[in-house]
């Protein structure tokens, strides 16, 4: 916990230092999806394996997810490479991960621990894979840019630890429904850092062209001819 809470608040961190100039950085959009990256490898090993019942193994994969970040931040910079591809799949990613707990708990309402992968949880994790990337393909700018690496991580750590936390003391801290209750508090601030990632792209960002609309011709004339122009020059 104490790791994925420190990664997290580092994403967050990093995902804030394009706001200032507002310019768009490949390093640190491919430095965030490694840390990402890294973060996904170690749940799944801490979850299908014994691995953390090592110290040593559990501080190398810890010092491993920040080398990984910082690897691909470092090659994407040698490679002046951009920020779209990992900002989409990021967000991507995350609106997945939002609506497939939502689902699950959906599906899980009549469980013990409120937590089921059905149908509901399925549909909806495919629908935000979808929805999520194209609405991050819509990021133009640092600022945006930042705010789609950083609210969602950041959201889902607040609402987990706040909302859930409340959650848990609520509901007298029930052992069978705590995950639940952490996860019900995640997807809320999930949510929440997605919608405002959503909100500013698609109402605070510049427009694309200042030019003539693609869809409204333009007439001139041209050695005596009359000619037409769909957002562009004679």
């Amino acid at each position: 916990m104490r790791r994925t809470a420190t990664a997290l608040v580092v994403i967050t961190a990093l995902s804030a230092t394009a706001v200032a100039e507002d310019q768009r950085s490949g390093p640190v959009a491919w430095g965030v999806a490694g840390l990402e990256l890294g973060m996904a490898a170690d749940f799944t090993l801490a979850f299908t394996t014994k691995v953390h019942s090592s110290a040593a193994a559990t501080t190398g994969l810890a010092l491993g997810v920040f080398a990984l970040g910082g690897g691909m931040a470092l090659l994407s910079h040698r490679a002046d490479l951009g920020a779209t591809g990992p900002v989409v799949v990021h967000g991507a990613v995350w609106a997945a991960a939002d609506l497939f707990v939502l689902g699950s708990l959906i599906d899980g309402r009549n469980e013990r621990d409120r937590l089921k992968i059905g149908p509901t949880a399925v549909v909806l994790g495919a629908s935000g894979l979808i929805a999520g990337g194209i609405f991050a393909y819509r990021s133009r700018t640092g600022t945006a840019d930042s705010i789609w690496l950083g609210a969602a991580p950041g959201g889902f750590l607040a609402g987990g630890l706040a909302i859930g936390g409340i959650l848990v003391l609520a509901s007298g801290l029930d052992g069978d429904k705590a995950v639940s209750n952490f996860a019900i508090g995640g997807v809320a601030g999930l949510s929440i850092g997605l919608g405002a990632a959503i909100w500013y792209t698609t109402t605070q960002q510049p427009s694309r062209s200042s030019g003539s609309s693609a869809l409204v011709p333009s007439v001139g004339i041209h050695d005596g001819r009359t000619m037409f122009s769909y957002g562009g020059t004679f």
